[in-house]
């Protein structure tokens, strides 16, 4: 989880890292992938963000970092 937050340059504690949320672009950064590519994800249930009251997407760091693990033990 750390090294999404040291991606980012973002100084935050520990135990808040579960309530960090990214937008579309920055995940898709993150994973270098397109943001279509995370609204298909999204469609398909491989990821579940949350919306914002605008109906924005928002990503869990959480959830990324399991992705990223997953996709670093391909």
């Amino acid at each position: 989880m750390w090294k999404i937050l040291e991606k980012l340059g973002m100084g935050i504690l520990y135990n808040c890292m579960e309530q960090t949320l990214l937008s579309i672009n920055k995940v898709a950064q993150l994973l270098g992938v397109t943001t279509k590519t995370l609204r298909n994800w999204d469609s398909a249930g491989k990821l579940c963000p949350i919306r914002t009251l605008g109906g924005h997407r928002r990503y869990s760091v959480v959830d990324i970092q399991k992705i990223i693990n997953v996709k670093n033990s391909e």
